[in-house]
């Protein structure tokens, strides 16, 4: 009886969340809107009165984590986030202890920074659990 029990416990299949990616957005001011996840390439030179590759002016940022799994799962591996700027220092950090992914099997954790538009050179770090991700991008500002 004990070993039929075993047996099915192994069998039942194993949810894997999996953290896939950390998007940035711009926040712009002017519209209340965010822009779109911005690319590895991003020219971000003056941002705050609309320069470079920004779409407006703009000066905080939104940071995601994505979690994907395979439908709604309640999960209680905690998931932090770290952004730091020019020297290590920190601009912002969050952590979530547990969290509940939709029935879709995606969720994003988001982190603020505020007046990120000349922060230099912004890494983001995410760890949940034993994965861990991140991300760089440069918004500067000057002549």
């Amino acid at each position: 009886m004990i070993g039929i029990a075993l047996s099915l416990a192994a069998a039942a299949p194993q949810s894997a969340v999996t953290l896939t990616d950390i998007r940035m957005q711009l926040y712009y001011g002017g519209s209340g809107r965010l822009g779109s996840n911005l690319p590895r390439d991003f020219g971000g030179w003056n941002i705050p009165i609309g320069a470079g590759d920004a779409e407006g002016n703009a000066d905080d940022l939104l940071v995601a984590a994505e979690l994907q799994t395979g439908g709604e799962e309640f999960v209680q591996t905690p998931l932090r986030m770290i952004v730091t700027g020019e020297r290590g220092k920190v601009l912002a950090s969050r952590q979530f202890r547990s969290f509940l992914i939709p029935e879709g099997g995606r969720l994003y954790l988001p982190v603020w920074i505020p007046s990120a538009g000349c922060a230099g050179k912004i890494k983001v770090s995410v760890r949940f659990g034993t994965q861990h991700k991140s991300k760089t991008i440069e918004l500067r500002c000057g002549e």
